[in-house]
C-alpha cells in the first residue's frame, strides 16, 4: 500500500446567509496519497506520449484515444482499490442537487469566452497556435461521429474520473483549495501544450471547484461535455462547411457567448455562494515519523512530470518561433508516380479580404530527364480603401504608402499594384532540385508617373551550374547584373510552392533554404531562410474544402524584418497545392485537369 505522511487540513467554506442547505455528506475517512497519484500520472503521460507517436488515420486516432481514456480511468480506480479507498466517496460518485447542476452548466459560456480570449491573447503574444496534424480533422460522417464521441463523451467522463475523482483528491490532503488549484494546473499541463495551456486553466479550476462545491463529479462531467461540445461543433464545421458558413457559425457562437457571459458569471457566483455539499472531515492522523528524504519522495514523480512538460513546451516554442535551432532536416523530395502524368491547375487570385482580382494557370509537364513547371498569372491591383466605401470617401487622395507600415508587414495587405507574370522552371527528376528558372514580370507603372509605363518587363533567370549558381536580373532600361547564389536548396518565390508538394510531410519537419526574394517593385535580394511543416489546417477554395498540410517559408531581410509565405497541400498523397499566399494575394485552387 502506497501512502505519504501528510495530515489533511480541511476548511469548510462558510454557508451563505439565508441558505438552507441539505444535510452535508460525510467525507471519506481516507484520501489518496500524493505519491500514488503522481506515479499514476507518470504512467499516464508515458501512455499518452506513446499514443502520440503512432501514425494513425483519423478514425483510428479517435478510437485509440477513447480506448486510452477508458484505460486510464480504470487505472485510477485500480489505484484507489490498491490503497483500500472507498471509491464512491473518494471519486464523489454522488448524485448532485438539480439546482447546483443547472448553475454549473450555466457557467459554461463564460468559461468558453474566457478560454477563447486567453487563447487569442497567447497566440498573439507567442506568434503561433499549437500545431496539429491533419488527422485531427474529420472528413466523413463516421469520423465526425468518432470525434464527437471522443470529445463530448469519453473525455468528459473519464478525464473527470482521472483528475477530479483521483488526482485532485490526493492534493486535497493539504486543503480543498490546494486540491483544486494543483489538480487544475496538472490537468492543464497534462495536455502537453504551451501556447494553449492558458486557455485550459480557468475551466480546469472551475471543474475542480464545481466537483467540490456540489459534492459530486457528475456536474463537472456535464460542464466538461458542454464546453467540449462548442469546440467540437466549430471543428466539425471547418471540415464540412464553407469558409463563410464556418465564419458565421464561429461569430454567432462568440456573440451569443458574449451576450450571456454576464449571466453565466452570475451563475458561477451563485454556485460560489452556496454552502459546500460535503462536511469538513476530521483531520487524518499523521503516519509514523520517517526521514525527511522519504517524507518528500512524493515530489519525485511530480518533478518528472514537470521535466517532461518543460521539454515539450520548450520544443514547441523553439520549433514554432525559431525552427532553425532544432530542425535541420534534409529537404529531400521524391516525386511520386503520379508526377509522370501531365496536370494543369487553375487558381483564383484574391486579396486578403476575399475580393477576386484575377486568375493563374500552372502546368506540370514530365520530360525525359526533368519536370517542367509553366505558369502565367495576372491580377488587378487593390487598395483597402476601395473595400470600405465610407472610409474611402473620407480618405480621398490619401496614399497608404505614406504611412510607415512596412516595418509591421501591413503594407502588402493594405494594397498592392496590378501585376502579371509568366515563368518556366525545370526541376531535376531525382531530387527535384531547381535547375533552370525564367521569370518575366510586367511591372505596373508608378501611379505618380502617369506616362512611365514600362516597355520592357523585369526578367529573372537562373541556371544551376557545376561550379556555381548564377542569378541574372534584367531591370527595364538597365544593364543585366548577375548575383551569385550559395547554399541549397534554392527556392524562388514564384515556383517553390508547386515543387515542394513532393516533401515527406510530417511534424516536426523543416530545414534551411536559400530564398530569392522578388518584391512587387522588381527589387531582388537573396537571403538564407527556413522552410518547415507548420501542421494541419482546413483550406477553403472554389474547388472545395480541403484538410491540408501547411508549409511556411520564412526569412529575415537586411533590415531585420521578418517575412513569411505559406502554402497548403491536400493532406493525402499526392500532395496537391490547393492554396498559396504570396504575402499580398492568395492563389486558391479553382479546377484541375490531368493529361495522359
Amino acid at each position: 500500500m502506497i501512502s505519504d505522511d501528510d495530515s489533511a487540513t480541511w476548511h469548510s467554506a462558510p454557508e451563505a446567509e439565508g441558505a438552507a442547505p441539505s444535510e452535508p455528506r460525510t467525507p471519506p475517512d481516507k484520501l489518496p496519497s500524493r505519491l500514488a497519484a503522481n506515479l499514476y500520472l507518470v504512467i499516464g503521460i508515458a501512455l499518452l506520449i506513446a499514443n502520440s507517436a503512432l501514425d494513425l488515420d483519423t478514425l483510428a486516432r479517435y478510437a485509440v484515444g477513447s480506448a486510452l481514456l477508458v484505460l486510464l480511468a480504470l487505472l485510477a480506480l485500480l489505484f484507489m482499490r490498491a490503497e483500500r479507498l472507498e471509491i464512491r466517496a473518494t471519486a464523489r460518485f454522488h448524485r448532485a442537487e438539480t439546482r447546483a447542476t443547472l448553475l454549473a452548466l450555466a457557467s459554461v459560456p463564460s468559461l468558453w469566452i474566457t478560454g477563447v480570449a486567453l487563447n487569442l491573447i497567447s497566440a498573439l503574444i507567442f506568434g503561433y497556435t499549437t500545431p496539429v496534424p491533419p488527422t485531427i480533422f474529420p472528413r466523413t460522417a463516421l469520423e465526425a461521429v468518432a470525434l464527437a464521441l471522443t470529445t463530448m463523451v469519453a473525455a468528459p467522463i473519464f478525464e473527470e474520473i482521472m483528475f477530479r475523482g483521483y488526482v485532485q483528491r490526493a492534493y486535497e490532503r493539504r486543503g480543498i483549495w490546494a486540491g483544486i488549484v494543483v489538480g487544475g494546473l496538472i490537468f492543464s499541463l497534462y495536455h502537453l501544450r504551451f501556447q494553449g495551456v492558458f486557455a485550459l486553466i480557468p475551466v480546469a479550476l472551475a471543474l475542480g471547484f464545481v466537483a467540490w462545491r456540489t459534492g459530486s463529479i457528475y456536474p463537472a462531467m456535464l460542464m466538461h461535455a458542454a464546453y467540449n461540445t462548442i469546440a467540437t461543433a466549430v471543428l466539425i464545421s471547418t471540415s464540412f462547411l464553407s469558409a463563410q458558413v464556418t465564419g458565421m457559425l464561429a461569430a454567432t457562437v462568440a456573440c451569443i457567448g458574449l451576450l450571456v457571459a454576464p449571466f453565466s458569471f452570475a451563475a458561477l457566483w451563485m454556485l460560489w455562494k452556496r454552502p459546500p455539499a460535503e462536511r469538513a472531515p476530521l483531520p487524518q492522523p499523521p503516519s509514523q515519523a520517517r526521514s525527511s528524504v522519504l517524507r518528500w519522495v512524493w515530489v519525485l514523480p511530480l518533478l518528472a512530470l514537470l521535466v517532461v512538460y518543460t521539454y515539450a513546451a520548450a520544443t514547441e516554442v523553439l520549433v514554432q518561433r525559431h525552427p532553425e535551432t532544432l530542425l535541420d532536416d534534409t529537404l529531400y523530395m521524391t516525386p511520386p508516380d503520379t508526377w509522370e502524368q501531365e496536370v494543369a491547375w487553375t487558381y483564383t487570385i484574391e486579396s486578403f479580404l476575399g475580393d477576386e482580382l484575377g486568375t493563374a494557370t500552372c502546368s506540370r509537364l514530365p520530360r525525359e530527364a526533368h519536370y517542367a513547371l509553366e505558369c502565367e498569372a495576372a491580377y488587378e491591383g487593390f487598395d483597402i480603401a476601395d473595400a470600405l466605401p465610407d472610409l474611402g470617401d473620407r480618405l480621398e487622395g490619401f496614399d497608404w504608402r505614406d504611412l510607415p507600415l512596412d516595418f509591421l508587414g501591413l503594407d502588402v495587405v493594405l494594397g498592392a499594384p496590378p501585376q502579371s507574370w509568366t515563368l518556366t522552371a525545370n526541376w531535376g527528376q531525382q531530387a527535384l532540385e531547381l535547375t533552370t528558372f525564367d521569370l518575366r514580370i510586367d511591372l505596373a507603372p508608378d501611379p505618380s508617373e502617369a506616362e512611365a509605363a514600362s516597355e520592357q518587363p523585369l526578367m529573372v533567370q537562373y541556371t544551376r551550374g557545376e561550379a556555381e549558381n548564377g542569378l541574372v536580373i534584367r531591370h527595364p532600361g538597365e544593364e543585366a547584373r548577375t548575383l551569385p547564389l550559395e547554399g541549397e536548396p534554392v527556392v524562388m518565390l514564384h515556383e517553390w510552392a508547386w515543387r515542394f508538394s513532393a516533401l515527406p510531410f510530417d511534424l516536426p519537419y523543416g530545414g534551411p533554404v536559400t530564398v530569392v526574394e522578388i518584391d512587387a517593385g522588381g527589387d531582388t535580394a537573396i537571403y538564407r531562410g527556413f522552410l518547415r511543416v507548420a501542421g494541419g489546417e482546413p483550406a477553403w477554395t472554389p474547388a472545395g474544402n480541403f484538410i491540408a498540410w501547411r508549409l511556411t517559408l520564412s526569412w529575415e531581410d537586411g533590415a531585420g524584418r521578418q517575412h513569411a509565405r505559406s502554402a497548403w497541400y491536400q493532406d493525402a498523397a499526392p500532395y496537391m497545392l490547393v492554396r498559396y499566399d504570396d504575402g499580398s494575394v492568395s492563389y486558391l485552387l479553382e479546377s484541375i485537369e490531368t493529361g495522359p
